[in-house]
């Protein structure tokens, strides 16, 4: 264990790492392999952690603040192989945490509960508080870690958690196969946020990662209740049993706001429970149209394919519950085999605004529902919601956007792979490469590149993750 009396500076810190050939091996035998607690000033390296017999019985990295204040001189923790824990590396405290954490190039793997989690205690809407500062994740791989089947009443089997954190980055890294044995009804997803703020996901791939017998989540990428001011943009999301891209609270507290999702891909999520999308917004308390719901958030510049599974038809976008100030721009939205391209459920026209997006279904025709009332033609649609109309004019294009395919087998498995995807790039002739509405006249800066690249080669505005 390392305390108080432990403490490194910034320049100087205390180093734990092995210099041999291989990594040095610690086994947990029941406890933690290394414990961090009240101070800083750590680097942490080339080490392979294991835990013992009894893997409930603690992390395999605990970091445990309980100061009351929060510790600030920095902790490194680099090239480390993390599984047979509880969680595999956990960073927090019951009321401040840390600051200056980094986690880098490292695998957190067959863990009980969770791989990567920062945490904190609940959020006070009135005073909000975040117990850990000045996050980098930055080329993690967090894989198999299943979550915990006797626990009904938390979440479990996350790749990569962000909570209770004000400015943190996660990128490079990748989240896949985990939370197959989560039962709680809140389930896991593989790289998500809550009560944070200024949280930027970039960069990263989340695939396969499952949930349990439980009703929820499984998803790729959430910006969960009390996320603001945060940012999602050139990740990947496939395979996932939930939604691909998720931004949702259940808290109708003011807390959820100013978020962006943008030039992410989604292919073939929602392979479990057709109530999710492959880009989705739901803020179900409070009445509708109240702006203590989600507010200020925009969708853009996203491409989502969506093909049927199993249980149903799930959307390719969806949104429902206490939304106001919303805007879904230049969107591809792709299905296939009977999935509708949009579902709301309670939205009244000026809450949300969607302009600029492409819909087309592969083999059917295209599928709408809002408000319970469904709708096979997206004129009819737009004409009947006011989406999608400037002037009384449809701005939105139906039209195939020639992605070349396939959707379905996917094989990305490391975050250097994605912008190789030319599966999803549109050719150059393509309708998505003009049809989009500009998003400077909406306020809306696009940023320097796309998905696929550092620039934005498209005509015209265009549509999708490669425009």
């Amino acid at each position: 264990m390392l305390d108080a009396d432990d403490r490194g500076a910034s320049g100087s810190p205390i180093v734990l790492t092995s210099t041999g050939l291989e990594p040095a091996r610690i086994t947990g035998g029941g406890s933690s392999g290394i414990y961090i607690h009240n101070t800083s000033g750590i680097a942490i390296s080339r080490l392979a952690l294991v835990g013992g017999d009894d893997q409930a019985a603690a992390d395999g990295i605990a970091m445990f603040n309980d100061t009351g204040s929060r510790s600030g001189e920095g902790i490194t923790i680099a090239d480390v192989d993390v599984s047979g824990f509880t969680n595999g590396i956990s960073v927090g405290g019951p009321s401040m945490g840390f600051a200056g954490v980094t986690v880098r190039e490292s695998q957190v793997h067959d863990n009980v509960r969770d791989g990567l989690t920062f945490y904190g205690p609940r959020i006070d809407p009135l005073a909000p508080v975040y117990a850990n500062a000045d996050v980098l994740v930055d080329s993690v791989q967090s894989y198999g870690n299943t979550g915990q089947a006797d626990d009904l009443a938390t979440n479990s089997g996350s790749g990569i958690i962000i909570g209770s954190t004000e400015r943190a980055t996660v990128t490079r890294s990748v989240a896949h196969g985990n939370g197959a044995l989560c039962n709680a009804s809140l389930g896991p997803s593989g790289i998500w946020s809550y009560d944070s703020t200024l949280v930027l996901f970039e960069r990263n791939l989340s695939y396969s990662n499952r949930t349990g017998t439980g009703t929820a989540d499984g998803n790729g990428f959430d910006l969960d209740v009390n996320t603001s001011n945060s940012v999602m943009q050139y990740n990947m999301s496939y395979d996932n049993d939930g939604a691909g891209f998720f931004v949702f609270t259940f808290e109708p507290n003011g807390m959820q706001h100013g978020n962006v999702v943008r030039y992410n891909v989604s292919s073939n999520d929602v392979r479990r429970r057709a109530f999710y999308a492959g880009l989705m917004i739901a803020a179900p308390d409070g009445a509708p149209g109240n702006a203590s719901g989600a507010s200020k958030t925009q969708l853009y510049s996203n491409t989502i394919v969506m093909t049927s599974q199993t249980e149903g038809q799930p959307a390719a976008f969806r949104m429902y519950g206490n939304l106001s100030d919303i805007l879904i721009a230049n969107n591809i939205f792709v299905t296939s085999g009977g999935s509708p391209a949009v579902v709301s459920d309670g939205q009244q026209p000026d809450q949300v605004l969607m302009a600029g997006n492409l819909y087309f279904s592969a083999d059917s025709s295209l599928a709408f529902q809002w408000n319970r009332t469904k709708f096979t033609s997206v004129q009819e649609w737009s004409r009947s919601t006011g989406q999608e109309q400037s002037a009384g004019a449809f701005v939105g294009t139906s039209a195939d956007p020639g992605l070349p395919g396939p959707f379905a087998a996917l094989s990305a498995t490391a975050a250097a792979e994605l912008p190789s995807a030319a599966n999803l790039i549109p050719p150059s002739d393509s309708p998505a490469g003009r049809g989009g509405v500009d998003l400077a006249a909406l306020g809306v800066d696009r940023g320097p590149r796309t998905f696929f690249g550092p620039s934005h080669p498209c005509p015209g505005p265009g549509i999708g993750a490669s425009c």
